[in-house]
């Protein structure tokens, strides 16, 4: 019979697993009300793309018919396409791919991310960068 083939754990870990889903729903359920009750818009951006969306990161690349896919890194040059086609505020909830070996049992290659952006954000640091420069550093934050 097939239940008898299915394997069996302890009670002590299904509970916790349970325990993770349930923090983990209720975590979303509270981030999408306070962005729906702010006026943010939520959007889907796409899991697999046709480029990687990060330079320098390492990725997950595969066959994709004719061509190469790659599972997204980040979902910011989403957030701000839909800025830039004249949404105000918008978020995601997502998940993003990196592929490197860490060589630890705490690295993760898959994590969600709750993500969200303002246009007085984006404005308010273009602004900045205009007015002071990037102090030098070389990168961006």
């Amino acid at each position: 019979m097939l239940w008898q083939s299915l394997p069996i754990y302890p009670v002590h870990l299904l509970t916790s697993k349970k325990s993770i889903s349930k923090v983990r729903r209720t975590v979303e359920i509270e981030f999408r009300n306070y962005m729906e009750s702010n006026d943010f818009v939520l959007f889907h951006p796409p899991a697999l793309i046709g480029a990687a969306s990060e330079g320098g990161a390492n990725v997950f690349g595969m066959p994709y018919f004719e061509s190469k896919g790659f599972l997204a890194q980040s979902p910011q040059f989403y957030k701000q396409m839909k800025i830039a086609g004249g949404e105000r505020r918008v978020y995601c909830i997502a998940p993003v791919f990196r592929a490197e070996n860490a060589n630890t049992p705490r690295h993760m290659t898959e994590v969600w991310t709750f993500s969200h952006i303002l246009v007085q954000l984006l404005t308010a640091t273009l602004v900045h960068w205009a007015r002071y420069g990037n102090g030098n550093r070389g990168d961006i934050f």
